[in-house]
């Protein structure tokens, strides 16, 4: 079984990260942490003020920190899971939406595993939801998961 769990720091995506921890997964299962490198979006009137190395020195702190955030979890399911399943990470640029939906169809994923944030509705309509997208886009099941209370 391919489980892809996406995580991004959050104590949201460490509460994914748990749950999948805390299940038996079938014999040959390799789970995949993936984490976008998102890209900042710049006010359209600010960016002619960036110097031209800055989109550069920003993608690549975002890179450094989605490193971390998946060496971290892959070190605690390591420890969790002693050997049960195959643990991978990725790290890919981009939209943390279309990040998962398409790591999901090229890998192929038979599940997707994500933390939700539970934003209520003006929050979700301002910022998009992730998990609604991947939800309502991704080929396989999904797992959402709420952090405990």
């Amino acid at each position: 079984m391919n489980v892809l769990v996406a995580v991004d720091g959050s104590e949201y995506s460490a509460a994914a990260v748990a749950a999948v921890a805390n299940l038996q997964w079938p014999a040959g299962s390799e789970i995949r942490l993936l984490s976008a490198a998102e890209e900042f979006r710049y006010p359209a009137y600010d960016a002619w003020l960036l110097p031209g190395k800055y989109h550069a020195e920003v993608m690549e702190a975002s890179r450094i920190n989605a490193k971390r955030i998946v060496t971290e979890h892959e070190q605690a399911l390591r420890e969790q899971m002693k050997g049960e399943a195959t643990i991978t990470t990725a790290i890919i640029d981009g939209d943390p939406k279309s990040v998962i939906i398409d790591a999901a169809e090229q890998w192929p994923a038979d599940l997707v595993v994500i933390g939700s944030h539970g934003y209520s509705a003006v929050p979700r309509l301002l910022l998009g939801s992730v998990s609604t997208a991947v939800t309502n886009h991704v080929h396989c099941s999904v797992w959402l998961v709420r952090r405990p209370l």
